[in-house]
């Protein structure tokens, strides 16, 4: 019937002006009843703590922690268990209640609904008051009194542990649309590219003042950034909005890319769950499957590390998009993650050439008429990636020339294993 959220460290550049914030959740489970819920601001402090004295967020809470009963266990207690203790408005935080009296937004769960959206003016303001301040934004996520009320009315939402490292749809989402005060812009540009195609932009000059660039892009967009600062170049680093740059001049470069890996180098992510009823985590099983750009299934089985936390490792032996998911026997009904992707990028001459032996090897082998179509499929994601560096002077001028021989070879034998 009732979540906490903690949300630290949330900061904007400068000074800004919150337009509109929006906290969105993923349904889990759900009854067959429609559900009204409320978000309210808690006041003061509580500490999520690490999961218990067990660290598995099902143990007796650790010294300090926050559950039911107490706002630090050992410590404080809520005014009122669950954090019912309502009085006054949040921003004059009234020392003897738990949560303000209003909600700061409410949302309607609709039965078959997959989310649900906190929208809202006073929301905004809530963010802007707490950012300002550099305080925690600190949410209590509850059903409303009429349905708390009743049986069979428990939501089941999605935490932040959702998914992998890179796989994270389903986790709450906080979206904050900020504009700064008294500030111009100095470039602008729609940025539209094709998969697997980057574009960098000229140096934008930002005459001594710190300045922050943030780009609307889509989901599946890589920005890195360079500066110049007392005529030193720095090397390309990752961006993410919002980021102050002190520099004199900055170049951003857009990969149209989901999670890029370098070909040849190695994939990894990884998970934590601490719901293991049927056993010990070192005894549960861990099952990640990855699919090829060209339909190849590969499988492989997750190294449990210690501390409820499972990891993976993978070498991709094909450029372009892999599709992954990864499944478990925590529970007796199991459990399926989400479908995520990565892009394998061929970067360099090393790579290609890695790929061309690869192709060159399965050629060698013999192709049945199925497999054939698939080394062809190979054959074009190597064409492409040698042109593509070619383009971005990558390989020299006898590089290239060697290159489109070799090309040129391959093409032949699968003409002929084709015949």
């Amino acid at each position: 019937f009732r979540v906490l959220h903690l949300w630290r460290e949330v900061s904007l550049p400068g000074l800004q002006s919150v337009v509109s914030a929006t906290l969105t959740l993923s349904i889990e489970d759900s009854p067959p009843h429609d559900i009204d819920l409320m978000l309210y601001p808690i006041l003061g402090n509580f500490e999520p703590g690490a999961g218990g004295i067990d660290g598995n967020n099902n143990s007796t809470p650790a010294f300090g922690e926050v559950w039911w009963i107490d706002r630090e266990f050992g410590r404080a207690a809520w005014s009122l268990p669950g954090a019912s203790h309502a009085r006054g408005v949040w921003h004059e935080f009234p020392s003897e209640a738990d949560t303000a009296a209003m909600p700061l937004a409410a949302a309607e769960y609709r039965f078959g609904d997959t989310q649900i959206e906190f929208s809202s003016s006073e929301l905004a303001r809530y963010v802007e008051h707490q950012v300002v301040r550099g305080a925690p934004l600190q949410f209590l996520i509850k059903a409303s009194d009429h349905h708390e009320n009743m049986r069979n009315h428990r939501l089941t939402i999605w935490s932040a542990d959702e998914g992998d490292d890179r796989v994270t749809a389903r986790r709450p989402k906080l979206s904050v649309v900020w504009k700064p005060i008294d500030s111009a812009v100095i470039w602008e540009r729609p940025i539209w590219l094709e998969h697997g195609r980057e574009y960098i932009t000229p140096f934008i000059d930002l005459s001594h003042r710190y300045a922050v660039a943030l780009l609307g892009t889509e989901a599946a967009a890589t920005i890195s950034m360079r500066t110049i600062k007392d005529d030193q170049l720095t090397q390309w680093l990752p961006y993410s909005s919002g980021s102050v740059i002190q520099a004199e001049q900055v170049q951003f470069r857009i990969l149209n890319a989901v999670h890029p890996v370098v070909f040849g180098e190695v994939f990894s992510s990884g998970f934590t769950d601490t719901w293991v009823p049927l056993g010990t985590p070192d005894s549960r099983v861990v099952r990640w499957t990855f699919e090829s750009p060209t339909g190849v299934v590969h499988e492989r089985r997750g190294t449990h590390l210690g501390s409820y936390r499972w990891a993976v490792e993978f070498q991709p032996d094909e450029p372009g998009r892999w599709r992954y998911r990864w499944r478990t026997n925590f529970t007796t009904e199991g459990y399926r993650s989400e479908v995520g992707i990565f892009d394998v990028e061929v970067r360099d001459r090393e790579g290609l050439d890695h790929l061309y032996r690869l192709l060159e090897e399965d050629l060698g082998d013999g192709a049945s008429v199925g497999e054939h179509d698939r080394l062809m499929d190979r054959f074009m994601h190597l064409q492409r990636s040698a042109m593509s560096l070619r383009a971005e002077e990558k390989l020299t001028n006898d590089a290239w020339r060697e290159t489109a021989d070799k090309l040129d070879q391959l093409r032949k034998k699968l003409e002929s294993d084709q015949g």
